[in-house]
């Protein structure tokens, strides 16, 4: 079970967010006040309604291992507060599917923690790539660029991050069926890079 931390300390705690999960703390934080302030909302309206509630009832608050089950554009702002550059032509596709937005959440996590392994510095960018050979055909790309000179191990990260997403695809494909991920397959492509100078 995922280890639950307590919002208030972590607020007031200079200790910081497993950096494979989220890049942005406070962006973070500020995303679970939200969700917390439209709930407290619906509770006192429902409670106007004279509905009665419970009183044992808690706020979410951020688990370190569990992408929250939340909707709207506060999952494309969890997505955002992962990356260093997700693009608005990115961010309009990812909102037009959940599961496409689930998978891709899951693939940050995955490529950072092997990244994060190498303790070398990295930027991660998510945009959208037109292909050449077939015009107005466009793909998904989440990039990442490792403080990396040797080329082969740069190429061996490459290769980790791409079995991870195959295992995830394959995981994918047994939950939803190959009919609903193959075509989110062919969306998404994975790259490691060298991150040049700034």
């Amino acid at each position: 079970m995922a280890e639950t931390i307590d919002l208030e300390r972590q607020q007031n705690s200079t200790a910081e967010f497993p950096a494979v999960l989220f890049w942005n703390k406070e962006k973070y934080l500020a995303i679970v006040n939200k969700i917390n302030e439209t709930l407290n909302q619906q509770r006192l309206e429902q409670k106007d309604e004279g509905i009665s509630l419970s009183t044992e009832e808690e706020e979410i608050k951020p688990e370190i291992y569990t992408f929250l089950p939340i909707i709207g554009e506060t999952k494309i702002e969890i997505i955002e507060s992962k990356t260093d550059k997700l693009t608005e032509e990115a961010k309009n596709l990812l909102s037009q599917d959940e599961i496409l937005m689930n998978i891709v959440n899951e693939i940050i996590d995955i490529a950072c923690n092997v990244v994060n392994s190498t303790n070398k510095e990295y930027r991660t960018h998510i945009f959208l790539s037109e292909d050449m050979e077939i015009p107005g055909w466009k793909h998904l790309v989440f990039s990442v660029e490792v403080r990396e000179e040797n080329y082969d191990n740069i190429l061996n990260l490459w290769d980790e991050v791409e079995n991870r997403v195959e295992e995830i695809m394959k995981a994918k494909k047994e939950v939803y069926g190959e009919k609903v991920i193959s075509p989110i397959n062919e969306k998404i492509s994975v790259e490691v890079e060298e991150l040049e100078n700034v």
